[in-house]
């Protein structure tokens, strides 16, 4: 039995850090460990079938696979204790990724992607980029002050993440 778990073993710091979400003042609280990998690491892989991107998506797409767990992480991006950039740079991916695969990405949300991919959103000054970007293709006016937790809820709206999901 201990031999069938152990290649699992490499997984689990990437499946406690995205923990089911425990609600805590209308906000998603969730034990927090570090990844194995990030966006800027040889082990990400975004876009392949193998690497730790691909481990993290799939425990992604399972956690938001339901509408009420997507309608929770629209009002918690919203909220005064908002989800961790990491969970969200991997969600906005994801969305814009199938955005782009069944053909309803009308704002160049896979240009945005193909950026996260090549790690422009990383680093001192990441997030003001990613906003921007974020800005730059939803082209409110409205959203030029706007938090970036609120413009990646923006984001998710305008595809419609709530019905269509991951």
């Amino acid at each position: 039995m201990a031999a069938l778990l152990l290649p699992l073993l490499p997984l689990l710091p990437i499946a406690l850090t995205l923990g089911a979400p425990q609600a805590r003042g209308g906000a998603m609280a969730r034990a927090r460990m570090p990844l194995l990998a990030s966006w800027d690491s040889p082990d990400w892989r975004w876009g392949y079938a193998n690497g730790a991107a691909h481990d993290v998506a799939m425990a992604v797409r399972s956690r938001f696979d339901g509408r009420p767990a997507r309608a929770r992480l629209l009002a918690d991006l919203r909220s005064a204790e908002p989800p961790p950039l990491d969970d969200v740079k991997m969600v906005l991916s994801l969305a814009w990724q199938r955005a782009r695969n069944y053909g309803y990405d009308n704002a160049d949300w896979e240009g945005a992607m193909e950026q996260m991919a090549a790690c422009a959103f990383e680093g001192e000054g990441g997030p003001a980029r990613l906003a921007e970007a974020i800005r730059l293709r939803l082209g409110n006016t409205d959203a030029a002050d706007a938090s970036l937790e609120t413009l990646a809820a923006l984001s998710l709206e305008s595809l419609q993440f709530e019905a269509r999901g991951l």
